[in-house]
């Protein structure tokens, strides 16, 4: 499913129902911000634990007895598949997956398009009427 990031930025409370996100576009300023905003809203209200890693097989499997959700925050999408996106789909934890525009990303804008708990962001420039708006 896809989000608009200017919906984002108005609301900052806004909280989609679903744990999986891929923000991607040439305006980094902007994919930096839905980020931050992203990970401010999931740790205030779940009081998650925040893990930057590179890709989505550096995560870390063990799960101790008193953890919480964790927000991943992740800077390659390199190895996603749909059989890969419905498992992490069902835990609990949120994925953010950041990446400046490629050629490659467009396979997997695909796959987000198609979740039902995952959600594409794509950043551009703004035009002036969201600027205004913002």
């Amino acid at each position: 499913m896809k989000i608009d990031p200017i919906k984002i930025l108005l609301n900052h409370n806004y909280s989609p129902d679903g744990n999986i996100f891929f923000i991607s576009g040439n305006e980094k300023t902007l994919i930096d911000k839905i980020k931050d905003l992203l990970v401010s809203n999931f740790t205030r209200d779940n009081s998650a634990d925040i893990q930057k890693i590179k890709n989505i097989k550096s995560i870390d499997q063990n799960i101790g007895l008193f953890n919480g959700k964790t927000v991943f925050i992740i800077s390659e999408a390199e190895g996603l598949s749909s059989e890969y996106l419905n498992l992490i789909e069902k835990k609990n934890d949120y994925f953010i997956f950041v990446s400046e525009n490629s050629p490659k990303n467009n396979h997997i804008k695909k796959l987000f398009l198609k979740q039902k708990r995952g959600f594409l962001i794509e950043c551009y420039e703004l035009d002036k009427d969201s600027k205004s708006k913002i």
